[in-house]
Protein backbone atom coordinates (compact mmCIF):
# COMPACT_ATOMS: atom_id res chain seq x y z
CA UNK A 1 0.00 0.00 0.00
CA UNK A 2 2.88 2.34 0.72
CA UNK A 3 4.33 1.64 -2.74
CA UNK A 4 1.04 2.68 -4.35
CA UNK A 5 0.97 5.83 -2.26
CA UNK A 6 4.54 6.62 -3.27
CA UNK A 7 3.62 6.05 -6.93
CA UNK A 8 0.70 8.46 -6.68
CA UNK A 9 2.91 10.96 -4.89
CA UNK A 10 5.60 10.70 -7.59
CA UNK A 11 2.99 11.24 -10.33
CA UNK A 12 1.67 14.20 -8.40
CA UNK A 13 5.13 15.72 -8.09
CA UNK A 14 5.94 15.07 -11.75
CA UNK A 15 2.74 16.72 -12.93
CA UNK A 16 3.35 19.66 -10.63
CA UNK A 17 6.87 20.06 -12.05
CA UNK A 18 5.52 19.91 -15.63
CA UNK A 19 2.92 22.51 -14.72
CA UNK A 20 5.62 24.83 -13.40
CA UNK A 21 7.70 24.36 -16.54
CA UNK A 22 4.75 25.22 -18.75
CA UNK A 23 3.91 28.26 -16.64
CA UNK A 24 7.50 29.45 -16.90
CA UNK A 25 7.51 28.91 -20.65
CA UNK A 26 4.35 30.94 -21.04
CA UNK A 27 5.70 33.78 -18.95
CA UNK A 28 9.11 33.96 -20.66
CA UNK A 29 8.01 33.75 -24.28
CA UNK A 30 7.60 37.03 -26.09
CA UNK A 31 4.19 37.81 -27.47
CA UNK A 32 4.49 37.08 -31.16
CA UNK A 33 1.69 36.54 -33.62
CA UNK A 34 3.53 33.55 -35.14
CA UNK A 35 3.69 31.89 -31.73
CA UNK A 36 0.04 32.35 -30.85
CA UNK A 37 -0.74 28.77 -31.83
CA UNK A 38 2.10 27.48 -29.63
CA UNK A 39 0.78 29.52 -26.71
CA UNK A 40 -2.68 28.07 -27.24
CA UNK A 41 -1.25 24.53 -27.18
CA UNK A 42 0.66 25.36 -24.01
CA UNK A 43 -2.50 26.73 -22.41
CA UNK A 44 -4.38 23.55 -23.32
CA UNK A 45 -1.57 21.41 -21.94
CA UNK A 46 -1.54 23.49 -18.79
CA UNK A 47 -5.29 23.04 -18.40
CA UNK A 48 -4.94 19.25 -18.86
CA UNK A 49 -2.09 19.07 -16.38
CA UNK A 50 -3.96 21.20 -13.88
CA UNK A 51 -6.93 18.85 -14.17
CA UNK A 52 -4.72 15.77 -13.75
CA UNK A 53 -3.00 17.43 -10.80
CA UNK A 54 -6.36 17.98 -9.13
CA UNK A 55 -7.39 14.37 -9.79
CA UNK A 56 -4.14 12.99 -8.41
CA UNK A 57 -4.35 15.27 -5.42
CA UNK A 58 -7.87 14.02 -4.68
CA UNK A 59 -6.79 10.40 -5.20
CA UNK A 60 -3.88 10.97 -2.84
CA UNK A 61 -6.18 12.39 -0.17
CA UNK A 62 -8.60 9.48 -0.60
CA UNK A 63 -5.74 6.98 -0.36
CA UNK A 64 -4.42 8.60 2.81
CA UNK A 65 -7.89 8.53 4.38
CA UNK A 66 -8.30 4.86 3.40
CA UNK A 67 -4.88 4.02 4.84
CA UNK A 68 -5.67 5.83 8.11
CA UNK A 69 -9.04 4.07 8.35
CA UNK A 70 -7.46 0.66 7.74
CA UNK A 71 -4.80 1.35 10.36
CA UNK A 72 -7.43 2.47 12.89
CA UNK A 73 -9.55 -0.63 12.21
CA UNK A 74 -6.55 -2.91 12.57
CA UNK A 75 -5.45 -1.14 15.76
CA UNK A 76 -8.97 -1.58 17.22
CA UNK A 77 -8.92 -5.31 16.45
CA UNK A 78 -5.56 -5.98 18.09
CA UNK A 79 -5.65 -3.54 21.00
CA UNK A 80 -7.15 -6.12 23.38
CA UNK A 81 -4.48 -8.68 22.49
CA UNK A 82 -1.34 -6.60 22.46
CA UNK A 83 -0.22 -3.22 23.74
CA UNK A 84 0.68 -0.86 20.90
CA UNK A 85 1.64 2.79 20.74
CA UNK A 86 -0.76 5.25 19.10
CA UNK A 87 1.80 6.35 16.52
CA UNK A 88 2.86 2.86 15.38
CA UNK A 89 2.70 2.04 11.67
CA UNK A 90 1.44 -1.25 10.20
CA UNK A 91 5.03 -2.53 10.11
CA UNK A 92 5.66 -1.62 13.73
CA UNK A 93 2.39 -3.24 14.84
CA UNK A 94 3.29 -6.39 12.90
CA UNK A 95 6.72 -6.46 14.58
CA UNK A 96 5.08 -6.09 18.00
CA UNK A 97 2.80 -9.04 17.22
CA UNK A 98 5.78 -11.15 16.11
CA UNK A 99 7.70 -10.17 19.25
CA UNK A 100 4.71 -11.07 21.45
CA UNK A 101 4.24 -14.46 19.74
CA UNK A 102 7.97 -15.20 20.09
CA UNK A 103 7.93 -14.28 23.79
CA UNK A 104 4.84 -16.40 24.46
CA UNK A 105 6.39 -19.33 22.57
CA UNK A 106 9.57 -19.03 24.67
CA UNK A 107 7.51 -18.83 27.89
CA UNK A 108 5.48 -21.86 26.84
CA UNK A 109 8.63 -23.85 26.03
CA UNK A 110 10.12 -22.95 29.39
CA UNK A 111 6.94 -23.98 31.24
CA UNK A 112 6.79 -27.20 29.23
CA UNK A 113 10.37 -28.07 30.19
CA UNK A 114 9.61 -27.43 33.90
CA UNK A 115 6.48 -29.60 33.72
CA UNK A 116 8.32 -32.32 31.82
CA UNK A 117 11.06 -32.37 34.44
CA UNK A 118 8.50 -32.42 37.27
CA UNK A 119 6.64 -35.25 35.57
CA UNK A 120 9.86 -37.23 35.12
CA UNK A 121 10.77 -36.63 38.77
CA UNK A 122 7.32 -37.77 39.91
CA UNK A 123 7.47 -40.87 37.74
CA UNK A 124 10.93 -41.68 39.04
CA UNK A 125 9.69 -41.31 42.60
CA UNK A 126 6.60 -43.43 41.98
CA UNK A 127 8.57 -46.23 40.32
CA UNK A 128 11.07 -46.56 43.21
Amino acid sequence: MNKELLGVKEQYEQLNAEKEILNNQLEKRPVDLDEEQDKQILRENLAILTSQYAQLNEANRAWQEFHQTQLANFRTKVQNCIEIEDDFSFDQIAQEIVDQITKEREDFTEQYQVLKKTNNDLQSGNLS
